[in-house]
């Protein structure tokens, strides 16, 4: 897809990070670091109101964002790229 894109769509969304060359990311300083990043919500409670199921939408997941560097999520819808971006934005 990055090198050779078969859709005007596609080409267009790429055409921004063409002119950066492709060993000009990797010198830069690491903006994020991330390593084993869990999320899970609450699934079920008892009567009382304690947890006793949990829902996992984000597991183990590590990465490192430098400068110069682009970075997508893609997934199917309930795949936890949402959780993901709101736990590196510290929402969750």
């Amino acid at each position: 897809v990055f090198e050779h894109p078969h859709q005007d769509y596609t080409r267009t969304l790429l055409a921004p990070f063409a002119t950066t060359p492709p060993d000009a990311a990797s010198e830069g300083q690491p903006l994020l670091t991330v390593s084993r990043l869990d999320v899970r919500f609450p699934r079920k409670t008892t009567w009382w109101g304690r947890v006793s199921e949990w829902q996992d939408a984000v597991s183990q997941v590590g990465l490192t964002l430098r400068a110069g560097e682009a970075l997508g999520i893609v997934g199917e819808s309930g795949s936890g790229k949402s959780s993901l971006a709101n736990a590196l934005m510290r929402l969750t």
